[in-house]
């Protein structure tokens, strides 16, 4: 981890620390939920979502951080927010309704809430994949998360 790396979390932390108590739920997301630069959180239902939202920009506002690459499974969480501070795009030329979004080295469609990812090499007997190729092409690259259980089905 880089220096500015350490400060910005750092500063996240102190911010939550600082005025955690006006904004209780977005103390989890600060602590828990960032990566690097990106936020990956959620909530059990839109109403729920707005609430942590709002939580979280409001506490970031008084950091003077603002987020921006917005993008949503709900549609609702991003009718308030600037349509340039949004990944997801009204118009889109693309078979699928919202193009996918990079998070953490995967990519994730907002429209089907699904993660992808793509294993470089080619590592398959016959034109299929089999379960040790895929394992190893994972296992070898060595940066790839600790897997705590592989399951092909």
């Amino acid at each position: 981890m880089s220096s500015s790396s350490f400060l910005s979390i750092r500063a996240l932390i102190q911010l939550a620390i600082d005025e955690g108590k006006k904004y209780p739920r977005a103390v989890d997301v600060l602590k828990r939920d960032i990566y690097v630069d990106d936020v990956v959180t959620g909530a059990e239902s839109v109403e729920s979502a707005l609430d942590l939202q709002s939580q979280v920009v409001q506490i970031l506002e008084k950091g003077c951080f603002e987020l921006r690459k917005w993008s949503s499974n709900c549609p609702r969480l991003l009718e308030n927010l600037d349509p340039t501070h949004c990944h997801n795009k009204s118009l889109s030329f693309d078979s699928e309704p919202t193009s996918p979004v990079k998070v953490l080295g995967m990519e994730w469609n907002p429209s089907s809430d699904a993660f992808t990812f793509t294993v470089p090499g080619h590592h398959n007997i016959g034109g299929e994949w089999n379960e040790l190729g895929l394992c190893s092409a994972i296992l070898l690259k060595g940066d790839a998360p600790i897997m705590s259980e592989i399951k092909i089905v």
